[in-house]
C-alpha cells in the first residue's frame, strides 16, 4: 500500500511531465493527476493519524471524541439496554479534512487556536475548492488549471504535512 510519501512522489513526477509535454490535453491530465495525488498525501497522513490515536486504549477520549476519529456516528439512545446513552450507531460519519485537521492541532498539538485566516489556510481552502471542483464537476462549471495549480499543490501538502508533524509529534519531516 502507498504511503503519503507515495502519494507526494507520484504528484511530482506527474507535475515534472507537463514540462515534458506541454500544455494541452496530456498536460492538462498531468496537472489534474498531480494535484489530486498532493491532496491524497495529505488525506493519507491525516488520516493515519487519526487511526493512530483511535487505537489508543478505552477511556482515554469521550465517546464523541473516539468517534470523530474513527469515523462512526454517535447518537442519544432513547430506549433499549443504552437508554438514556450516547452510542455508536453503527454507521460511518465521513468527516472534512479541514475539520480533522483542526481537531488533531487542537487536541494533540501546541497550538490551541486554528487561525483559518493564515497564509497556509488560506492556500489549503483554494487548493480544495480546485479539487472539489475535480471531484464533483458540474456541467455549467469548468475549473481552470495550470501548471502552477499543480506546484502549489505539491508544496501546501508538504507544508501541511509538516506543520502537522511539528505541531503534534514535535519532529521535523525530512523530504
Amino acid at each position: 500500500m502507498p504511503s503519503y510519501r507515495d502519494y507526494l512522489e507520484y504528484a511530482e513526477h506527474l507535475f515534472s511531465r507537463i514540462a515534458g509535454d506541454g500544455m494541452g490535453r496530456l498536460g492538462d491530465a498531468y496537472t489534474l493527476g498531480s494535484l489530486l495525488c498532493a491532496w491524497g498525501a495529505i488525506e493519507f497522513f491525516v488520516n493515519g493519524m487519526m487511526e493512530d490515536y483511535a487505537s489508543i486504549p478505552q477511556g482515554i477520549f469521550t465517546l464523541h471524541e473516539q468517534g470523530f476519529l474513527e469515523e462512526k456516528q454517535v447518537i442519544f439512545s432513547p430506549k433499549g439496554q443504552f437508554a438514556g446513552e450516547f452510542v455508536f450507531s453503527g454507521k460511518r460519519e465521513y468527516r472534512k479534512l479541514e475539520d480533522k485537521i483542526t481537531f488533531l492541532l487542537k487536541k494533540f498539538g501546541k497550538i490551541k487556536e486554528t487561525n483559518r485566516g493564515s497564509g497556509l489556510w488560506q492556500k489549503f481552502e483554494k487548493m480544495k475548492e480546485k479539487r472539489d471542483a475535480i471531484v464533483h464537476p458540474r456541467r455549467n462549471s469548468r475549473v481552470s488549471l495550470l501548471p502552477s495549480d499543480a506546484e502549489a499543490a505539491i508544496a501546501i501538502a508538504k507544508e501541511v504535512i509538516e506543520l502537522l508533524a511539528l505541531e503534534i509529534w514535535r519532529k521535523k519531516i525530512a523530504w
